[in-house]
């Protein structure tokens, strides 16, 4: 990774780590709410890349299931693989910053617990409300899947 004042003005506003932690951290929240367990680490990845481009994010909507909502999708995903690699380092960055912040912590068996009310949520930027409210219904798609196996190999992805 580039150094943070060598990297150019759209990388440092768009994959910044704390935008990009905050849509992990909701991600992560609105699953342990549904699941009441711990968000498995290897979702962590698959965030980012569902969030960030604006012809997948556009394309997020109430489809009450995750694997219809990629088939219906399946046009927007064919680069999915390569973003997701592409991401790794910017999710890696975000992870950090929540851990360091103590948004979230690290179980021993691997996966991640939110420090509850540990961000702040509420906005008047009508943009950034669309990425929350994307960024929940990933977190109650991959809930209600609740199979990292599963979610990874309906969008073509390998761990």
């Amino acid at each position: 990774m580039k150094k943070w004042n060598n990297r150019p003005d759209e990388i440092k506003y768009l994959l910044n780590p704390a935008f990009c932690g905050l849509l992990i951290y909701i991600v992560m929240e609105e699953y342990i709410k549904k699941t009441k367990s711990s968000f498995p680490f290897l979702l962590s990845y698959l965030i980012l890349p569902l969030l960030l481009p604006d012809n997948v994010r556009h394309r997020i909507n109430r489809t009450k299931y995750f694997s219809r909502w990629v088939q219906l999708s399946s046009s927007q995903l064919i680069s999915f693989s390569r973003m997701a690699k592409a991401l790794v380092p910017f999710t890696n960055e975000a992870i950090e910053f929540l851990l360091q912040s103590g948004s979230i912590n690290l179980t021993q068996n691997g996966s991640f617990n939110v420090c509850s009310k540990a961000l702040r949520k509420s906005t008047n930027n009508s943009e950034l409300k669309d990425f929350i409210k994307k960024a929940r219904q990933i977190g109650r798609w991959f809930s209600e899947t609740n199979d990292v196996a599963s979610i990874y190999i309906c969008l073509g992805v390998r761990p």
